[in-house]
């Protein structure tokens, strides 16, 4: 660390405070330029002008720079004066106008003082306000709540302007209004527009005219048109009228070979549907499945529905058909595309003549599949990480695991899986499934319900991605007396390792397996801390298996011989023993 001292000197500032009135003047305006100094004994003042060869540049930080005065014999000289008011500036003795809009103008001022010695400035610059320009670059569709015209428009110009935008819907020779609404443009920059109204359908030719009443002085007028025609693929749905062409009544939506439709009373709120033709691939996940939806050159097709201002599912069940010119199969069936499972979901089919029907709550994509998946998904239900049993004793707020598993995908959403406790079915969204997958042939989900003291059961029902579904069902006891049961160990006698089977009918506060020789010496204890196999809670109720890997608490194999084991359970003040015999043999 140190300190210092520097003797600093500060001198008269020679040119400061650059000023033009009107600050960004117009082309054959006139304007006054001035500037501020502090050079002593100045006799005059010229300001010179170049209005030739004036540009700007950025240098490599980004910094903006002007060049000027590289041809003297462009640059105009203009004398200056001095304020009686401010003595220390000067400003043009007449003011000046330029006629080009948008120029760049390099300033300078030379003092001279007394001595005819002379000063020269940096160099300023003025710009000369621009006349605005506007241009119409592009016309396509959108929308979320009702569809809408957008207008892609460019503006160059240095004020913020506000104009009108207006769009014609053009059949034949006839140019119909399709809507009108006002516009912020801010300087400089490009602008989507939006005008909200029913496209119709099939192909349709808009023009769109910036500025219609030509309220703004602009650079060119010739830019302000376009006319271009869209395929369209956006429509309103109302809740009054469900898919509509008009906005008033209910109408079957066609886009190719798909049609949908979606009936009034839906939805609760109004919203645009978009239909969008996607190329896809065959699924790898799903190596039963074959898309048939195909396309020229070998490529395969879905249609992709959206209805953006609709967070989850329909009120009621939407149409969506694919039409064909192939002879219909009755193999084949419309499936959906489920993003979080990675899979196409078989839906119910009908077969109509030239044409695949199906219903769906959900929106999203869409094709043609054959399944020749005809078995259906394994099921397996454990509690607490264990298997689950018949009549087995459960905690009162079990952990209860669902897991599935199919070649070709689980259906594991609402449509899918159906979850039953007592005979009533559980709210899909009380059970707690992972937010992302790797695919959709393996899920699983974790249910805890908080029961009470009695005869419970849970009915599984799951269904894959064909359609093929399996059940389960599970009967078991939330016991108000705390029993423990002992299942022996298998197998007996063990060669080197054994596993204990108990049940406990209530969730304790301890439980452990004491093992001992025949003299009463202890040698192991299993207890959560020193199992084989980690991760299991000895303590819940309901059924269990502990593995023993016959060693003892020094780490070293048990003799052969036949031993004692003791379960031991402690609930508050309630303690439940059950003593056993295993025999270890090589």
């Amino acid at each position: 660390d140190g300190h210092g001292v520097t003797l600093l000197s500060i001198q008269g500032l020679n040119f400061y405070n650059f000023n033009v009135q009107p600050e960004l003047p117009e082309d054959n305006e006139d304007f006054t330029i001035s500037i501020r100094t502090e050079l002593a004994n100045i006799d005059s003042m010229i300001c010179e002008l170049d209005t030739t060869s004036a540009y700007e540049y950025l240098d490599e930080n980004g910094i903006e720079f002007v060049t000027s005065f590289s041809n003297p014999s462009v640059i105009i000289g203009s004398n200056m004066i001095q304020d009686t008011a401010e003595p220390n500036r000067w400003s043009l003795q007449t003011p000046i106008k330029i006629g080009t809009a948008g120029k760049l103008i390099g300033v300078r001022f030379v003092a001279i003082d007394n001595t005819k010695n002379q000063t020269t400035s940096a160099i300023f610059s003025i710009k000369i306000k621009q006349n605005p320009d506007l241009s119409a670059l592009s016309i396509s569709q959108g929308g979320i709540i009702f569809p809408e015209l957008i207008v892609e428009v460019n503006y160059n110009g240095d004020d913020t302007l506000e104009t009108d935008i207006t769009a014609y819907k053009i059949s034949n020779s006839d140019k119909l209004l399709f809507n009108s609404v006002e516009i912020l443009l801010l300087p400089n920059r490009k602008s989507m527009c939006s005008l909200p109204g029913v496209l119709g359908s099939d192909m349709q030719k808009f023009k769109v005219v910036l500025d219609p009443d030509n309220k703004i002085n602009e650079l060119s007028e010739s830019n302000n048109t376009l006319i271009d025609s869209l395929y369209i693929n956006t429509f309103p749905v109302l809740p009054a009228t469900g898919t509509s062409l008009n906005g008033t009544t209910n109408d079957t939506l066609r886009f190719g070979q798909y049609s949908v439709l979606i009936g009034p009373n839906s939805i609760n709120d109004s919203s645009v549907l978009a239909v969008t033709r996607k190329t896809i691939s065959q699924n790898s996940n799903q190596p039963q499945f074959s898309i048939e939806n195909g396309m020229p050159g070998g490529l395969f097709e879905s249609v992709d529905i959206s209805i953006p201002n609709i967070p989850d599912t329909l009120l009621k069940p939407m149409r969506v058909e694919i039409f064909t010119t192939d002879t219909i199969n009755n193999d084949v069936s419309i499936a959906r595309w489920n993003p979080y499972l990675k899979i196409w979901i078989a839906q119910p089919t009908q077969h109509q003549q030239k044409s695949y029907i199906t219903e769906s709550s959900y929106y999203g994509q869409f094709t043609l599949i054959k399944s020749r998946d005809t078995e259906p998904p394994r099921l397996e239900l454990s509690l607490d990480g264990q298997q689950f049993f018949q009549n087995s004793y459960v905690s009162r707020k079990p952990n209860i695991s669902i897991i599935a598993e199919d070649q070709n995908g689980v259906s594991f959403d609402k449509t899918g899986l159906k979850v039953f406790l007592d005979g009533t079915i559980v709210n899909f969204t009380d059970l707690n499934i992972p937010d992302t997958l790797a695919n959709g042939n393996y899920v699983s989900a974790q249910f805890r319900p908080e029961l009470t003291y009695g005869d419970h059961d849970i009915e599984v029902i799951i269904k894959d991605a064909a359609g093929n579904s399996t059940v389960d069902q599970i009967i078991f006891i939330v016991s108000d007396e705390l029993k423990l049961i002992d299942y022996g160990n298998y197998p007996n006698p063990f060669k080197d390792r054994t596993v204990f089977i108990y049940e406990l009918t209530q969730r304790v506060d301890d439980f452990k397996i004491k093992i001992y020789t025949t003299s009463g010496r202890l040698i192991k204890i299993l207890e959560e801390s020193t199992i084989y196999s980690t991760g299991l809670d000895m303590n819940e109720g309901g059924y269990h298996e502990v593995l023993w890997n016959g060693l003892d608490n020094d780490g070293n194999f048990i003799a052969n011989g036949v031993y004692f084991y003791k379960m031991i359970a402690k609930n508050k003040s309630k303690t439940v023993t059950k003593i056993g015999k295993t025999a270890k043999a090589r």
